[in-house]
């Protein structure tokens, strides 16, 4: 694989901080309106009486947290194999805090309901707004080849 392209350093925007990219990213996602806007939406309802609701925010911060973990130990088995040299030159951190970023973003932008609000939307979309696409699609078709 090729780790310097898939985990480059390079941002859209520059703190100027001085701060590992990884590091700045985890600070950008926690305080965006869009990860807050998870605790708002119910990830698995509860079955039991004496159990919680719990959020796409906690269902988030859970799956960052095994991300980072997996993060961790997958660095290490790679670095000990030592069939790429990215591992010898980089930080376990630059890793590891890719999977715990993407874990928190994961669930961002996703309809409530789950896979049936997406079966939902998908299915609104295609009834309402197929044949738009297709017109689009055409007219674009034609935009770029004439």
């Amino acid at each position: 694989m090729e780790w310097e392209k898939l985990l480059s350093k390079e941002r859209f925007y520059q703190s100027g901080d001085g701060e590992e990219p990884g590091r700045s990213d985890y600070d950008t996602i926690i305080r965006s309106t869009l990860f807050r806007r998870l605790q708002d939406k119910a990830q698995v309802l509860p079955l039991e009486s004496d159990d919680y609701v719990r959020t796409r925010l906690t269902h988030s911060l859970e799956v960052s947290a095994i991300g980072k973990r997996l993060g961790e130990l997958v660095y290490r088995r790679l670095k000990e194999a030592g069939k790429d040299a990215w591992f010898e030159h980089n930080p376990e951190t630059e890793f590891s805090d890719t999977l715990l970023c993407a874990g928190l973003v994961h669930d961002i932008g996703n309809p409530p309901f789950g896979h049936f609000g997406e079966y939902a939307v998908r299915e609104w979309f295609q009834r309402y707004l197929g044949g738009m696409t297709d017109n689009y699609a055409r007219r674009l078709y034609r935009e770029l080849f004439s």
